[in-house]
């Protein structure tokens, strides 16, 4: 939070399960507003494949794999939801 605050933003983005352990009003409090981002995994190319996709890995898998993609991989596979104003 106090880097949001020192940044000047005023809004956080946050995966699944960062809502479990925020404290949502501290935020709230501080004007902030909260989205989640629901991603979706699509397969893309591991050097593992006679494995099938295994999915929920860390982004590092998907940049040594494919950083040519990485970037489209990841804004065309997810949402945003606004969770708090």
């Amino acid at each position: 939070l106090d880097l949001i605050l020192a940044s000047g933003y005023k809004s956080y983005i946050t995966g699944v399960g960062g809502l479990d352990y925020m404290d949502l009003d501290k935020f709230l409090k501080n004007d902030i507003k909260i989205y989640q981002y629901h991603f979706e995994y699509a397969p893309y190319r591991q050097i593992w494949e006679k494995r099938g996709f295994v999915k929920n890995l860390s982004v590092i898998d998907l940049l040594f794999n494919n950083l040519d993609i990485a970037k489209d991989y990841i804004l065309s596979n997810g949402s945003l939801e606004l969770i708090a104003r």
